[in-house]
């Protein structure tokens, strides 16, 4: 079993055209393999956050928003709820990397977990890489 940490767009572009479908895919075939997939407590309002914006644009209706949160946070991702516990490293690595607050999270998380990054975010990725995160 692997252990990996994955950002909303991996799941996002499940239920949303438009979004890295190859990233997608590799998200649902660790999911279906049963893997460790790990995303910080502030996964579940970002998914939330990008449907409803999608609704106020008019780019779905209420029906396929709700539809679109059941499935997403129906998936057997791992949320980790340690995150307010590492704030100043996600600061720090927010501030070297000129990161948002939210991709730092993801950055910090696997970095405390050992593992590989699932993005498709290029800002997000080249701070993993310089930080020696794998990415899938």
């Amino acid at each position: 079993m692997m252990t990996l940490v994955a950002d909303a767009n991996a799941a996002l572009g499940t239920v949303l055209p438009g979004h890295d479908e190859r990233i997608s895919e590799v998200f649902l075939h660790h999911l279906s393999s049963g893997d460790a997939v790990f995303v910080p407590s502030l996964w579940l309002l970002e998914t939330l956050n990008v449907l409803l914006v999608r609704e106020r644009r008019k780019k779905l209706d209420a029906s396929e928003r709700d539809q679109a949160i059941s499935c997403l946070h129906g998936y057997p991702v791992r949320v980790d709820e340690e995150s307010s516990a590492h704030m100043a490293k996600i600061q720090t690595l927010a501030t070297k990397h000129s990161l948002s607050a939210y991709d730092a999270a993801y950055l910090e998380l696997t970095l405390r977990l050992q593992c590989p990054l699932l993005s498709s975010d290029g800002p997000l990725c080249a701070a993993a890489q310089a930080e020696g995160v794998p990415l899938l």
